[in-house]
C-alpha cells in the first residue's frame, strides 16, 4: 500500500531546484530517409491484405533512378493504376495500392488490367498512369528504361530488388518477383503515400525518393531531387535515440545535449541522411568518452558537417507521485460570502453563525467612511511620487452609516483575522463619471484606504457598487483594465450564477444574491430566492464551481418585505446550516477568503509542478508560476505519493528571504486507499 504526503507549497518557495527537459519524442520531423540498408522496417499498413506482408529478403531492396521530365509528378484523381500483366499478384498488389491511396487522399482511382504483347501497335503511353508489375510484363518497360542507358540485369538478377520510376507524368512500381513487388508497393504505400518522406523540387534526373506531406496536403504533389544534388548535399535530417527522433534536432544547430533521467538506460544515438549517397558517421557517447560522442556527415566534395551530441546523466527520475490540486486541500468547490456596505448588525449577526458553522465571510467596506482623498486647489487628487494618496482618516469615534465606528470595525477586524477578510466596494458607491483619475480614485484610491486604516488588511479584491446598466458599462470596462495591477479579482453584478474555477473571467464574477423570501419557499429551489443559492452550491460541491455571494443587511426580522435585500437571522443561518456546512465539513466546499480562492485559482491555472525522484527516500517537487509575487502568495495543496515504507517525512525549501526551511510532515493514507 502506497501513503500520501499532503503538502501546502507557497509559490516561489522552491528555488534553486534543477529543471529537466524533453530528451525525445515519438512525433515525426518533416525530413527523413532510408537508403537499401535501413528499409527493412517498414511495418504494417492499414488496409493490407494478408497476402502483401513484407518479404524478410525486401531488406535487399534497390531504388533505382529514373527521368522525371519537369521536376513534378502530381497524382491526382484523374490517374488509373494499371495492373502490368498477368499475373495475380500485379493485380492483388495494384488492387492494394488503389486502397490505400484512397484512405490517403479519398482519390478513388481506376484500376484496369493491361495486357497488351510487347510489339503490339496497340499499347499507349497514357500521361496519367501508375504501372504496377513485374518487369518482364510490359515491353514499354524496357524502353524506357534504355532510354537511360540502364537494363534490368540487375534487377532481374537480384533477388528482393524492385523499380520505382517516373517519366513524363507516368508513376511505376516495378519488381522483378512477386515478394519484390509486395515489397514495392509496401515501399511506396508507407513513404510516399502516407507522407513519411519530405523534400524540395528540384533538376530533372531524380529517385521518387521523398514525399513531402506538407505539400501533399496542399497540392496533392509528389516531388523529387535532382541526383546531382543527392551526391553533393550535407543534410541530416533526424538524430534518433534508440530510434526516436530528438524533438530539438533542427539542422542549423551543431550541438546538443541530452539530459538522461538517473534509471534511464544510455540510448543507442544514430543519425538519417535524405540523400542515399552521403556517408553518415556516428561516434557513440560513452563513459570512455565522458558522454561527448558526435554524427559527422560527408557525400562526395561537398562540405563535411559535424553534430556533437553529449549525454547528460542526471541524478533524478521524473515521477507521477505528485497531484496539485485545483482547489485547497482537494476540495470540489469553492464558496466565499460577502457581505456589502458594512452594516454593524449584519457583522456581529455573521461572527455568531459563521463561527458556529466553521465559516468565515467578506465586508465589502465604502472607503469614505474610513477616510478621504485629499485634494489640491484645483480639486486635483494629491499623489506622491510612489503613487500614494494623500488621505484624511475619519475620526475613531465617529458613527458611520450602516453603524460602528471606525474604532469599533479596526477592534473587530483586529480581533477575528481569521473570520473577516475586508473587500473593497469603491470609494464612494455612487456614479464614477468618466474620466480616467475618478475611476483611479475609485479603485486604487479607496484601496489605499483601506490597507491604511485596517492593520493587516491588503482589501485585493472589489466588489462593483450599484446594478448593472448600459451608462455604467464604459466605466465598469476602463476600471476593470485598471484592476489586475492592484487586485486578485473582482465580483460583477450578474446574479444567480456561480463561476468556472478553470480561468475564470476574475475582474467580473458572477454574483449569487441572497434575497428574502417567505420562509414557505424556503428549500423548494425557487429563483430570486434561496434556490439561486442552492443550485450554484450543490453544483460546484459535486461537479466544481466557485459561487461568491452578494447579501447586504441582517436583522432578527422575520416579516421583511418579499425580496428583500436584507435578509432575516434565520434565513441567514438557514442558508449556513442546510447549505454549507455539511459540505465545508466533509471537505467538498472550501469556504475561502475571497482573495484566498482568487489567489488560489489563478496560482493554479498559471502554475506547472514537475516531481523528481532522487532516492528512494528523497522526491523533489518543482513548482513554478508565471504570477506577479506581489499579489499571489497563498500556497497550493500538493500530495505527493510515497512508498508504504516511509513513517514520517521532511520537507527543506528555500523561503523568499533565501533562508533554509525544514519543517515535518504527516504520512497519511488517502481516500483511494493509496
Amino acid at each position: 500500500m502506497k501513503k500520501t504526503i499532503s503538502l501546502l507549497l507557497t509559490l516561489l518557495c522552491l528555488v534553486g531546484l534543477l529543471t529537466a527537459c524533453s530528451v525525445y519524442s515519438g512525433s515525426p520531423t518533416e525530413k527523413q530517409s532510408t537508403t537499401s540498408s535501413d528499409v527493412s522496417d517498414w511495418g504494417d499498413l492499414p488496409n493490407f491484405d494478408g497476402a502483401l506482408s513484407t518479404p524478410d529478403f525486401a531488406s535487399n531492396a534497390i531504388l533505382w533512378e529514373a527521368s522525371v521530365m519537369g521536376g513534378t509528378l502530381i497524382i491526382n484523381d484523374e490517374y488509373r493504376i494499371i495492373s502490368a500483366g498477368a499475373s495475380e499478384a500485379a493485380g492483388v498488389a495494384a488492387a492494394t495500392l488503389r486502397t490505400n491511396i484512397q484512405t490517403a487522399t479519398k482519390f478513388e482511382l481506376d484500376v484496369t488490367t493491361d495486357r497488351v504483347e510487347v510489339g503490339s501497335d496497340e499499347y499507349v503511353l497514357s500521361d496519367k498512369e501508375i504501372l504496377v508489375g513485374l518487369t518482364e510484363n510490359r515491353g514499354v518497360i524496357q524502353d524506357i528504361m534504355k532510354e537511360h542507358g540502364t537494363t534490368l540485369a540487375y534487377t532481374t538478377n537480384s533477388l528482393g530488388a524492385f523499380f520505382i520510376g517516373a517519366k513524363n507524368g507516368k508513376l511505376m512500381l516495378l519488381a522483378s518477383d512477386e515478394g519484390s513487388l509486395t515489397a514495392a508497393v509496401n515501399f511506396f504505400c508507407k513513404q510516399y503515400v502516407y507522407g513519411q518522406k519530405s523534400v524540395k523540387v528540384q533538376g530533372d534526373l531524380a529517385s521518387v525518393y521523398i514525399f513531402d506531406k506538407q505539400e501533399f496536403n496542399k497540392n496533392r504533389v509528389f516531388a523529387f531531387y535532382s541526383l546531382n544534388d543527392l551526391r553533393s548535399n550535407t543534410v541530416v535530417t533526424d538524430i534518433l535515440l534508440d530510434g526516436q527522433k530528438l524533438s530539438t534536432f533542427s539542422g542549423d544547430t551543431f550541438a546538443y545535449t541530452i539530459n538522461l533521467f538517473r534509471s534511464q538506460a544510455v540510448p543507442t544515438l544514430s543519425a538519417a541522411s535524405w540523400s542515399p549517397m552521403a556517408n553518415v558517421t556516428v561516434v557513440q557517447p560513452s563513459a570512455d568518452n565522458n558522454w561527448q560522442g558526435s554524427v559527422h556527415i560527408s557525400c562526395g566534395a561537398a562540405e563535411e558537417k559535424t553534430y556533437s551530441i553529449i549525454y547528460n546523466r542526471l541524478e533524478y527520475d521524473i515521477v507521477d507521485g505528485a497531484i496539485m490540486h485545483n482547489l485547497k486541500n482537494g476540495a470540489t468547490g469553492a464558496v466565499t460570502l460577502v457581505q456589502d456596505d458594512g452594516y454593524k448588525g449584519a457583522t456581529e449577526i455573521m461572527i455568531e453563525i459563521c463561527q458556529r458553522y466553521g465559516l468565515k465571510f467578506n465586508v465589502a467596506m465604502i472607503a469614505n467612511k474610513f477616510g478621504s482623498l485629499d485634494t489640491d486647489a484645483n480639486g486635483k487628487y494629491i499623489i506622491d511620487e510612489n503613487g500614494n494618496y494623500q488621505i484624511t482618516f475619519t475620526a475613531d469615534n465617529k458613527g458611520l452609516s450602516g453603524g460602528g465606528t471606525p474604532g469599533w470595525w479596526k477592534q473587530t477586524l483586529k480581533d477575528n483575522p481569521d473570520l473577516i477578510e475586508i473587500t473593497c466596494h469603491s470609494l464612494t458607491h455612487s456614479s464614477w463619471g468618466l474620466s480616467e483619475e475618478k475611476i483611479a480614485a475609485e479603485l486604487i484610491g479607496a484601496q489605499q484606504i483601506l490597507q491604511r486604516a485596517f492593520e493587516g488588511q491588503r482589501a485585493l479584491t472589489f466588489a462593483y457598487p450599484g446594478y448593472s446598466s448600459d451608462d455604467r458599462d464604459d466605466e465598469y470596462a476602463e476600471a476593470k483594465a485598471m484592476m489586475p495591477d492592484y487586485y486578485v479579482a473582482a465580483r460583477y453584478l450578474s446574479m444567480g450564477k456561480g463561476n468556472s474555477i478553470k480561468n475564470p473571467d476574475f475582474f467580473y464574477l458572477n454574483a449569487c444574491g441572497l434575497y428574502t423570501r417567505p420562509q414557505s419557499e424556503w428549500g423548494k429551489g425557487l429563483a430570486n430566492c434561496d434556490g439561486w443559492f442552492m443550485n450554484s452550491i450543490n453544483s460546484a460541491a459535486k461537479s466544481g464551481g466557485w459561487v461568491v455571494t452578494l447579501g447586504h443587511s441582517i436583522e432578527d426580522n422575520n416579516d421583511l418585505p418579499k425580496d428583500s435585500m436584507t435578509i432575516s437571522t434565520a434565513y441567514f443561518e438557514y442558508y449556513c446550516k442546510n447549505y454549507l456546512a455539511d459540505y465545508v465539513a466533509s471537505g467538498a466546499l472550501w469556504n475561502g477568503f475571497f482573495s484566498e480562492v482568487a489567489q488560489y485559482v489563478y496560482e493554479y491555472n498559471h502554475a506547472t509542478m514537475e516531481c523528481r525522484a532522487y532516492t528512494d527516500d528523497k522526491i523533489g517537487v518543482l513548482l513554478t508560476d508565471t504570477a506577479d509575487d506581489k499579489l499571489y502568495d497563498y500556497p497550493l495543496t500538493i500530495d505527493v505519493a510515497v512508498s508504504d515504507t516511509w513513517q514520517s517525512a521532511t520537507f527543506t525549501y528555500t523561503n523568499r528571504a533565501g533562508e533554509v526551511v525544514t519543517e515535518n510532515l504527516s504520512v497519511s493514507t488517502a481516500k483511494d486507499g493509496s
